[in-house]
């Protein structure tokens, strides 16, 4: 029962951690304070609607809870069905741009190079790496799978390959905490298990030396957003070692220090989320988020079904 939990925490978290952060997007923390305080709750009429992020992630997990492993056509075809639906609305960043290539015809490799091309080779990557959180479910116990895939996953639209291994990273955590691991163990194992794969040195560095401690600050780059949610759910453990933290609070409070950092908060928001629904299960994420979502049942859903391929696998 924990598994399924963090399976569902994990789906979530995620989407309603991206709620909560596009309250604080491109906000500075001093805007925050003075308009909010600390931004604890969803704001507005419900129900509340899944993000880009979420609607991203939630395409993947059809596809795998469908084909039962990754499809990487049928995953593209659902993505770009998605950006044509009223919910993509084809938004000019880097995922809808491929994506409205792929629809005239175009191979995906060309997509993804032109548009980072046309980019100037710049990119950030800030939503293809939460879009990718699946893979990390139905490859929970499978490590090699979940790189490959999730490599894979997010080549489709972002060519870039930095962008590539910090979705790969953030799968792998995923699967530790899953696992049961702390977040400051799932760093320790990833760091050792990645030494062996292309990774760029200078990030493996900056995984090693995260603490709880870590400054962190608001940036659109995949990469620092990353590190952010991992900080901030790292600051909870240290918490939890206190006789006055509560587990739900430790879940709550990293999403929280996630979406008050202003800047590109629904990202960070939606990363943190998926991490502190796979370390603490959807059980110990504060209802009174998850039950504003629309459509959670079908997110909840999915997790069950991944988690059902999981235990056939195993």
């Amino acid at each position: 029962m924990k598994q399924l939990d963090r399976f569902r925490g994990t789906l979530v978290g995620l989407a309603v951690g991206e709620c909560l952060g596009a309250i604080t997007e491109g906000m500075t923390q001093s805007a925050i304070r003075a308009r909010f305080g600390v931004l604890r709750d969803l704001r507005g009429p419900a129900p509340v609607y899944a993000g880009e992020i979420a609607n991203q992630a939630r395409c993947l997990a059809d596809s795998l809870a469908a084909c039962g492993e990754y499809d990487p056509e049928d995953a593209l075809q659902r993505l770009v069905a998605w950006s044509f639906s009223s919910q993509g609305v084809l938004a000019q960043d880097v995922t809808n741009r491929t994506l409205a290539k792929v629809a005239t015809g175009m191979m995906w490799e060309h997509a993804s190079s032109l548009t980072y091309w046309e980019s100037g080779g710049k990119t950030t990557g800030i939503h293809v790496v939460g879009r990718c959180a699946p893979l990390a479910l139905i490859y929970a116990q499978q490590p090699e799978q979940n790189i490959a895939a999730t490599y894979s996953s997010a080549r489709l639209t972002h060519y870039d390959r930095m962008w590539s291994w910090a979705a790969v990273i953030l799968n792998l955590i995923i699967s530790s905490l899953i696992a049961g691991n702390t977040i400051k163990d799932s760093l320790n194992l990833i760091v050792d298990h990645m030494e062996d794969y292309d990774v760029p040195v200078p990030v493996l560095e900056r995984l090693s030396q995260l603490e709880a401690t870590t400054y962190i600050h608001p940036s659109t780059m995949a990469f620092d957003a990353l590190e952010a949610a991992i900080v901030c759910l790292l600051r909870t453990e240290t918490a939890s070692s206190t006789k006055s933290a509560s587990s739900t609070k430790s879940a709550e409070s990293a999403i929280v220090d996630a979406v008050n950092l202003g800047g590109a908060s629904q990202a960070t928001g939606a990363v943190c989320g998926a991490l502190a629904g796979a370390s603490y299960g959807l059980s110990r994420l504060p209802d009174r988020w998850w039950q504003r979502l629309e459509d959670v049942d079908a997110f909840v859903d999915l997790a069950d079904r991944l988690c059902s391929l999981v235990g056939e696998s195993s």
